[in-house]
């Protein structure tokens, strides 16, 4: 069959790299642990290796290709160039521990994929090959003698399915009796008809097998791990392993039998005792795979250290490289547990949670401390645990994973975790509300009777926010009246120094409350997600709680910010909006967030039930839409209108409305008023109008950009001055018949009707003025007279006169700027939120 050089091939190809910093030392794996028996990957391994990585098969015709490495990685631009829209097959792939053990295989039928129709296979962005559960594998053409010596081996696999002795690896011949690696439905299993464990393996994640045998006793002699961590071995026969003259196989027996289905990268082999090499070997394969956390990342808790207690679904602490939570399951009459890790980016391995899950329920029995100190919390009561997964799905709050617990569910740790502290305290709870609820961090002095308790929420009519702190005399605690919304994702702090208490929600204005010396030395354990006394667990989905023995105000902000960008729970100027882009706006009201130097909130609602009122301020989420969930908490089932549209420029300029019955309307009956669906204020009905009295504009020149739908074609003004001397008057409705029109004094009509379609209007005013619709101009350099506007009202002319029938969506004003130049720009970003015209 023909044979094509590599250099016909185009050089360019994706680069990659490996883990920055951290535990991954500098140089390739065979350059530090050297001696290796059999090393195959697709990445370089040995700086003095000139070969190439893999041979690759075309079976349009039968072309076979040299394919080597480019930056330390396979070149995958030569493969694909080859591949063109084919499928390609591995033929052979190249020993790189210099020793010519290559794998190889020549029958078509058996050899495994690496290119399927043209696109490159991968597993994690990582090139993988594929073999296909039937009959792929490759193997050496002669025999490893082994015979009793040591052995280390190290391999990335990822199962698509999972049959009993289904092979990974195996070094041996026709005759069990060599190491070698399987995954059975139960688990893993090193050394033919020999150690076994229960420990399953996820079909849908890759791992990193490592098995090392140090001679002997197949039982005492021989070790496993899976992602660096140790697992047990539950059963397995008596003996020493012999393996002479050992083919080594890759995916199957050499006969083909026992095939595995799933895909494959590193096979190093080494005919020696690995032990003392093992943790470095497999964190610079993890830092090529990217498969777990191995401390050669960081998170919060290296910028911020030194926590006494740290529980979250999400990697903390480079330090710690131990697992998040033990999960449990019940099916029939047993109970399974397994421990669930993180994966390299940090997040929660949630592909073998839900492995384990097989479609049922799981609960979490352990936090598992990332602080360092060991100070685990667990709950053996079934019945106190919170579900993880139901019925199979994961449950989850923007996006990420988060127990749920209900008001029977509470964490217990040991005793003694702030023995001897001063009774200062600061703490970090991610939580979102689903109910009632009661307790979310506790610290609790079960021996004396007393209440060392620092944190919780606390269940009354308004659903406040509550941090109890007994002083040393065991004076009463402290209730903070700050709101928490349920159904919203919170962030709530507190700090606890010597003599004060300050505590946050979010934005929530920080309370500051003086209180006597703190009792110290009380505490004994800790509790999270509920109470030491039953029946008074959070109901509420739970994230991340963070406790420190002393007192981070300095960091407060810092701290809020690394929680709030991994869990995206409000907006914080992180990100980005349209006033980024085009700045130095006057006023700017919206649903949607528009400005990073502006995180205050969005509207402040109103609703009255009977005869109380009741007000509460919504901001907006991490992404910059608005906070429905709390808005919908507020509602429940009533009206809310919007009593203040805040004003995002930074200038202050909000406009507001004191009466109730000329409030636009946000909420109706329990649902949010959405419009072409997008968010909007309705103003429709009798007067709706909000006010600003001084937001002047001192010259004639200014800007407005205005999203409406009128529900109306009667004379109708959208903005107006709050003087009725001093009118300028942007993109208002007027005359018979109604077109559109602008004012400055001078009434200047468009030749264009109005109509009821969702509408961007953009008004330029200038001695002379222009006005857009949908990017169109529809009125052109008019005068419209020479007017400067003495306040501002937004929905009606002056004093209510031709209110504005319909839904406002936005409100942006450039004072004494006239931003034709940048009308383009700012027309686009609003149509790309709005979709309001093609």
């Amino acid at each position: 069959m023909p044979f094509i050089s590599a250099s016909v091939i185009s050089p360019y190809n994706s680069i990659r790299g490996g883990a920055e910093g951290g535990l991954v030392p500098a140089g390739l794996l065979l350059d530090l642990y050297p001696n290796a028996e059999i090393a195959l990957d697709f990445f370089k391994l040995r700086t003095d290796y000139n070969g190439n990585c893999i041979r690759v098969r075309r079976p349009s015709d039968d072309a076979q290709l040299d394919i080597g490495f480019v930056d330390n990685y396979i070149d995958t631009a030569s493969l694909l160039t080859f591949a063109g829209a084919e499928d390609v097959f591995i033929v052979k792939r190249y020993d790189q521990s210099g020793n010519g053990n290559d794998t190889f295989v020549d029958a078509v039928d058996n050899q495994p994929k690496i290119v399927n129709a043209g696109v490159l296979v991968t597993e994690g962005g990582i090139a993988m090959g594929d073999w296909d559960g039937t009959n792929d594998y490759l193997a050496t053409a002669a025999g490893l003698n082994f015979g009793t010596s040591a052995r280390s081996i190290f391999t990335v696999q990822k199962a698509d399915t999972i049959a009993v002795s289904t092979i990974v690896n195996l070094a041996s011949n026709s005759t069990p009796g060599g190491a070698w690696l399987v995954s059975p439905e139960v688990g893993v299993r090193a050394v033919a008809q020999g150690w076994i464990s229960s420990t399953p393996i996820s079909t849908n994640n890759i791992s990193l097998l490592s098995n090392i045998y140090i001679g002997g006793d197949i039982h005492s002699g021989n070790s496993m791990w899976i992602d660096g961590s140790s697992v047990t071995r539950t059963s397995g026969n008596d003996g020493a392993i012999n393996t002479q003259n050992a083919v080594l196989s890759e995916g199957a027996q050499s006969s083909a039998s026992n095939a595995f289905d799933g895909r494959k990268g590193t096979l190093i082999v080494y005919k020696s005792d690995q032990t003392a090499n093992r943790t470095a070997i497999e964190n610079i394969i993890n830092s090529n795979y990217k498969i777990y956390w191995d401390g050669s990342q960081t998170g919060l808790l290296d910028d911020y250290p030194n926590a006494a207690a740290a529980y979250s679904l999400r990697a903390l602490n480079s330090a710690y490289t131990g697992p998040a939570i033990e999960v449990r399951k019940t099916v029939g009459d047993e109970t399974f547990k397994l421990d669930i890790n993180f994966r390299y980016d940090g997040s929660l391995d949630t592909a073998s949670l839900l492995s384990f899950a097989e479609g049922g329920d799981v609960f979490v029995a352990k936090w598992y401390d990332q602080s360092g100190g060991g100070n685990n919390a667990s709950q053996v009561s079934q019945s106190s645990q919170a579900s993880i997964v139901l019925s199979g799905v994961l449950n989850t709050t923007n996006g990420n994973v988060a127990a749920l617990g209900t008001s029977n569910t509470v964490y217990v740790t040991g005793y003694s975790i702030f023995n001897g502290a001063d009774g200062t305290y600061s703490g970090f709870v991610v939580s979102k509300l689903t109910s009632a609820f009661d307790g979310v961090m506790q610290l609790n002095n079960l021996s004396s009777g007393g209440g060392g308790e620092i944190f919780r929420y606390f269940n009354t009519s308004s659903t406040t926010f509550r941090v109890q702190s007994w002083d040393s005399g065991g004076g009463a605690p402290v209730l903070v009246t700050e709101p928490i919304n349920a159904n919203s994702n919170a962030i709530s702090s507190f700090i606890r120094r010597l003599d004060s208490l300050t505590t946050s929600s979010n934005s929530l204005t920080n309370s500051l409350l003086g209180l006597g010396e703190p009792r110290k030395n009380i505490e004994d354990r800790l509790t999270i997600m509920g109470s030491n006394v039953a029946g008074f667990g959070l109901e509420s989905y739970f994230s991340e709680a963070i406790l420190y023995p002393s007192d981070q105000t300095a960091n407060r902000a810092g701290i809020e910010a690394n929680i709030n960008k991994n869990h995206n729970v409000y907006w914080d100027g992180s990100q980005t909006g349209l006033l980024d882009d085009y700045p130095n706006a006057s006023a700017a009201y919206s649903l949607r967030a528009l400005n990073s130097a502006y995180t205050g909130p969005a509207i402040e609602a109103m609703k009255t039930v009977g005869d109380e009122t009741f007000v509460q301020n919504i901001g907006f989420l991490y992404d910059g839409s608005l906070d429905t969930a709390s808005l919908l908490s507020f509602a429940g089932s009533d009206d809310v209108f919007v009593a203040k549209w805040y004003d995002q420029s930074g200038e202050g300029n909000d406009v507001a409305q004191i009466s109730q019955s000329a409030q636009p309307q946000i909420v109706s009956s329990g649902v949010v008023v959405t419009t072409s669906g997008n968010y909007a204020l309705d103003f429709s009905g009798s007067t709706k109008t909000l006010v600003n009295a001084t937001f002047d504009n001192s010259t004639q020149v200014g800007s407005v950009f205005t999203i409406v739908k009128s529900t109306s074609l009667i004379p109708q003004v959208i903005t107006d001055s709050a003087d009725l001397a001093n009118r300028q008057v942007s993109g208002f409705y007027a005359g018979n018949p109604v077109t559109f029109a602008i004012s400055k004094g001078i009434s200047i009509k468009s030749a264009t009707p109005t109509n009821t379609n969702m509408n961007l209007l953009s008004t330029f005013f200038d001695v002379n003025s222009d006005l857009y619709l949908n990017g169109v101009k529809i009125i052109n350099s008019a005068n419209a007279g020479s007017n400067t506007r003495q306040g501002f009202t937004l929905g009606s002319g002056v004093g209510g006169a031709a209110s504005f029938e319909g839904s406002i969506f936005e409100v942006i004003v450039f004072d004494e700027q006239n931003k034709s130049s940048d009308r383009v720009g700012i027309e686009t970003n609003i149509n790309n939120h709005y979709t309001i015209y093609p």
